[in-house]
C-alpha cells in the first residue's frame, strides 16, 4: 500500500511540471488493461484478462475519432464443460473534450463494440454493447496522459460470460486506468 501511495504522489508531482495538449490533426495512441479474479466462499472462482488498445485522430481541438481492438480471456475454475472462454472485439471510438486545461481534462467517450470472435455461450451476435461515460485526464508530459474512463456499458449479456441477465452495477458499469500517447502535427515554419 505504501508503495501506491508513493506512486500516486511522484505521478501527481510529475504532473505538475508538464503537460500534454492535443489540438486539431493530433494522433492519439493509447490502451488499458485488466486482471481479476472473483471468490466465491473463500475458492476462487473466475479469473478474467483483458487487454485494449485504440487509435485515434483529432479532427477538430477538442474532437477524436478512431478505432479501437480488445481481447478478453476468462477462465471459470468450477467449470468442467468449458472453462475458458475469450473473445476479440473491435469498433470505432468518438471522445469530445470538453475541458481541456494544461494539466488535467474532462471528455466524454463513447465506442461501439462488434465480436470479430468469440466463444462465449448464447453469442450469436457480432454487435456485443457500447461503452459511454466521462474520462477524466491527467497530462503528464507533452506527449503522455493518463486517464479514468467510468463507462457504461450496454452489455444485453452478450459479452457477460455468465449469460444469466444480472441487475448488478458491475455488469454495466466499469472503471478503466489508461495511458495515451499523443503525436502532434509539426508547426511549419517559414
Amino acid at each position: 500500500m505504501k508503495t501506491h501511495l508513493l506512486f500516486l504522489i511522484l505521478f501527481f508531482l510529475i504532473s505538475c511540471i508538464v503537460s500534454a495538449q492535443p489540438q486539431k490533426g493530433s494522433i492519439e495512441f493509447g490502451g488499458s488493461g485488466t486482471y481479476s479474479k472473483s471468490y466465491n466462499n473463500g475458492e476462487k472462482r473466475t479469473s478474467t484478462f483483458s487487454v485494449s488498445a485504440h487509435s485515434s485522430y483529432f479532427v477538430l481541438p477538442n474532437l477524436s475519432v478512431g478505432a479501437k481492438v480488445f481481447y478478453e480471456k476468462l477462465k471459470d475454475s468450477k467449470v468442467t464443460y468449458d472453462p475458458e472462454n475469450s473473445q476479440f472485439i473491435v469498433g470505432p471510438t468518438i471522445e469530445a473534450y470538453l475541458l481541456n486545461k494544461e494539466k488535467f481534462g474532462v471528455s466524454i467517450k463513447s465506442t461501439a463494440n462488434f465480436a470479430l470472435s468469440s466463444d462465449y455461450i448464447f453469442d450469436d451476435s457480432k454487435y456485443t454493447s457500447f461503452s459511454v461515460g466521462p474520462k477524466g485526464i491527467w497530462n503528464i508530459s507533452p506527449n503522455i496522459s493518463t486517464y479514468l474512463w467510468f463507462a457504461y456499458r450496454d452489455v444485453k449479456n452478450r459479452d457477460d460470460y455468465t449469460q444469466n441477465g444480472s441487475v448488478f452495477p458491475s455488469d454495466n458499469f466499469d472503471i478503466r486506468w489508461g495511458f495515451s500517447y499523443y503525436l502532434h502535427r509539426k508547426e511549419k515554419t517559414e
